[in-house]
């Protein structure tokens, strides 16, 4: 009876040996695999200090980029400006080409409206004028609204050819409504202070359709020189 106690128990102190022995495998193992994570995970923090980093040099590339963005932007704001102005300037050189043009060959541009043409000097129209206005004929306003009329021009009407009348014209490289309604305020300003019949005109490289609807209607005529257009 006691031999078999005797195994028994040294059969128990195997299966414990063996148990401790696998236990301490399982050990080892479950230590190697948290080397292993350990290892991963300082991968990991190198690999995101890296992301980090880059992170940081592509806010800072942004950043730059923006800023010289904004400069771009800034000079294309400016030159913008300047060519606008220069547009403008332009513009107003070649409205002023273009008066020049209609005042010297005025007779070729006009001859269809009014004949035996001649063109009326500005101080000859500000003595015209003024007459008007101590006449009582103009107020001061209306007086130095007419003689800032961009072309004036006298002769005798073709369907009556005996009968004297003035042309008023407006002239502007492209004609809008504003030049139309200009040409017919002062043709009327006119033909109130020299007590004539006065045409209206406008004239330009081209017309808007909306200014040449609105001459239509207020009885302006349009002398386009289509040849400018080109130019």
């Amino acid at each position: 009876m006691l031999d078999a106690r005797v195994n028994r128990l040294e059969a128990a102190v195997e299966r414990l040996a063996e148990a401790q022995t696998r236990t301490q495998e399982h050990l080892q193992l479950l230590t190697a695999r948290v080397d292993t994570l350990t290892q991963r995970v300082d991968q990991l923090a190198r690999h995101m200090d890296q992301l980090t980093q880059r992170v940081d040099q592509l806010a800072l590339r942004l950043d730059q980029l923006a800023e010289v963005q904004m400069r771009t932007q800034e000079a294309l704001e400016a030159l913008t400006r300047r060519v606008d102005r220069l547009a403008g300037v332009v513009g107003v050189m070649r409205g002023d080409l273009l008066e020049l043009r209609y005042r010297e060959h005025a007779a070729a541009y006009f001859q269809h409206l009014i004949r035996r043409i001649r063109l009326i000097p500005r101080d000859e129209l500000e003595v015209l004028a003024d007459d008007a206005e101590q006449q009582g004929r103009l107020t001061s306003e209306e007086h130095a609204d007419l003689v800032r009329a961009d072309l004036v021009l006298r002769g005798r009407l073709r369907d009556r050819p005996t009968a004297e009348a003035y042309l008023v014209a407006e002239v502007s490289s492209v004609v809008d409504s504003r030049d139309v309604e200009r040409s017919a305020r002062r043709a009327a300003l006119l033909e109130r202070a020299a007590n004539l019949p006065v045409l209206a005109a406008v004239c330009g490289a081209t017309i808007s359709a909306e200014a040449d609807a609105l001459a239509q209607r207020v009885g302006v005529r349009p002398v386009i020189a289509a040849d400018e257009a080109d130019r």
